[in-house]
């Protein structure tokens, strides 16, 4: 009798090996392209292309190389768009597209003042780097080269009178930018520096010294995509 239940229950574990085999077999089959999947969507999410508009505020002034002078800071609404493409988990691109309204008054004496007004079309190009990903939020450094185009621009000396200076020809601005971006789901969040490298051509030939300009701006975006 105990013979015959011996074989019994050697043949019940004989034959329910291939069962559970054949189950392990099974769920393998099911988790892996599942979980392949899940990575793919998670790398496919973190390379996406991101499309985006932003506006804010910018705060810009003058630097010259004359060492009297002192221009003010002037403060002004900003806007544009931005696209970021991420490479790697934690490096990619950005292109932004911003229109700011720059320049200041100088204020070399009491019975003198030069102001300079202009808009800009300014497009940084940047690299970037994450600093933290976690869930909705996440965060960057960004820094690059900022070519700037100049869309209008208007000189006022008290001394001469007001001049058109948009029609040089010869302008285009260039910039170091530097930031850090915050991102919770589709907002965006962006503080960005640029300081002005190439001098302003057409009013450093009028009051014949080179000038740079210096921007900070702070803008909150939307992403469409």
């Amino acid at each position: 009798m105990r013979w015959l239940t011996a074989s019994f229950r050697s043949m019940v574990v004989r034959k329910g090996q291939p069962v559970v085999c054949a189950l392990a077999v099974v769920s393998l089959a099911v988790a892996t392209p599942a979980a392949a999947q899940q990575r793919e969507s998670s790398e496919s999410a973190r390379r996406s292309v991101r499309l985006g508009i932003r506006a804010g505020v910018s705060q810009t002034t003058l630097k010259s190389a004359n060492p009297f002078d002192d221009f003010t800071w002037r403060r002004a609404l900003t806007a544009g768009m931005f696209l970021d493409r991420w490479l790697t988990d934690r490096f990619g691109v950005r292109l932004d597209v911003t229109v700011l309204r720059m320049g200041g008054t100088n204020r070399q004496t009491r019975d003198r003042s030069t102001h300079f007004d202009f808009w800009r079309l300014a497009i940084p190009v940047s690299g970037t780097m994450r600093l933290f990903s976690g869930g909705k939020v996440q965060s960057a450094l960004i820094g690059g080269m900022a070519p700037g185009f100049r869309l209008h621009g208007v000189l006022d000396r008290s001394d001469s009178g007001t001049q058109d200076v948009t029609s040089d020809t010869s302008f285009m601005s260039m910039s170091l930018v530097g930031g850090a971006s915050i991102d919770l789901g589709r907002l965006r969040m962006d503080v960005q520096y640029l300081h002005g490298l190439k001098s302003q051509t057409a009013v450093s030939r009028l009051l014949n010294f080179s000038m740079h300009d210096r921007t900070a701006l702070i803008t909150l975006g939307f992403s469409i995509r």
